[in-house]
C-alpha cells in the first residue's frame, strides 16, 4: 500500500513497459506517473493512520493528446500488455442529430514513458513539474512522447465509441439529480486466441438498483 501525491483520479493502472503506476491527474486529459519501489506490504488490518503509509515517488505528468475538450469525465484507464494506454472519456455533450454522446468511449494512445533512471520530483501540488518531467505530444521513438492511435472498433470513428444520451437523468423526489447512464472502468487483455480485447462497463443508475452493460471490442493491436 502507499499514498499518491498530486493524484485526483478514481483509478490507477500499471504500465508493463516501465512498471510504473499511473493515475488520472485532477481535471481531465492527463496522467501522473509514480514509481512503485516504496509500496508497503498489504497489512492484515486497516492501519490506524493511513497518513503513515509511504508516499510513492512522483515521476512526472503525461498530457494526453485527446483532440477534443469540453464537459467530460475521466472515468478510467488501462494498459495493454504492449503498453498501449486506453482511456475512458465520458461526455456531457450530445450530437444535435442523433442525440448521442460525442467522443464518449475509449481512446487509445502509444506512450514512450520516462526513462528508467528518471529521478523523483516534488510532490507538492503547488510545485510545477520541470519540462523534462512532462510528456506531451511528440513523435513516438526513443525519447519520451505520446501520440493518439486510430482504432476502428465497429463505428469507424477512430476510437471505441459508446453512443447514448447523457442528458437523461434519474428523478428522485421529483428532482433530476443523477445521470441515468455513465461509463466506468475498462480492462484490456490478450485472449488465448492471440487477439487483444478491450472491455468497457456502462452503469445504468436507477432508483433502488443499478444495472451494468459490458461492451467489448476486438483490437488490431499486435
Amino acid at each position: 500500500m502507499g499514498q499518491l501525491s498530486k493524484s485526483g483520479g478514481g483509478w490507477v493502472a500499471v504500465n508493463p513497459l516501465d512498471g510504473r503506476l499511473y493515475n488520472g491527474q485532477p481535471g481531465f486529459g492527463g496522467l501522473r506517473a509514480y514509481n512503485l519501489s516504496k509500496v508497503a506490504p498489504i497489512p492484515t488490518t486497516i492501519p490506524a493512520n493511513l497518513n503513515m503509509l509511504p508516499t510513492l515517488d512522483y515521476i512526472g505528468r503525461v498530457e494526453l493528446p485527446l483532440g477534443f475538450g469540453g464537459d467530460y469525465w475521466d472515468q478510467g484507464g488501462a494498459f495493454s500488455p504492449n503498453g498501449t494506454f486506453y482511456y475512458v472519456a465520458d461526455t456531457n455533450s450530445v450530437d444535435s442529430g442523433d442525440n448521442s454522446s460525442v467522443q464518449s468511449g475509449i481512446h487509445a494512445f502509444k506512450l514512450v514513458p520516462f526513462p528508467p533512471d528518471t529521478i523523483a520530483i516534488s510532490a507538492d501540488p503547488s510545485d510545477p513539474e520541470p519540462p523534462d518531467h512532462v510528456i506531451s505530444v511528440a513523435p513516438v521513438g526513443s525519447s519520451p512522447g505520446i501520440v493518439k492511435l486510430y482504432v476502428g472498433g465497429d463505428t469507424n470513428t477512430g476510437y471505441f465509441r459508446v453512443g447514448y444520451d447523457p442528458k437523461y437523468t434519474v428523478p428522485i423526489l421529483g428532482m433530476d439529480t443523477s445521470r441515468q447512464y455513465e461509463l466506468e472502468g475498462t480492462t484490456v487483455y490478450r485472449g488465448s486466441d492471440g487477439i487483444m480485447y478491450v472491455l468497457l462497463v456502462m452503469l445504468h443508475n436507477e432508483v433502488g438498483e443499478d444495472d451494468t452493460t459490458l461492451y467489448g471490442w476486438y483490437d488490431n493491436e499486435p
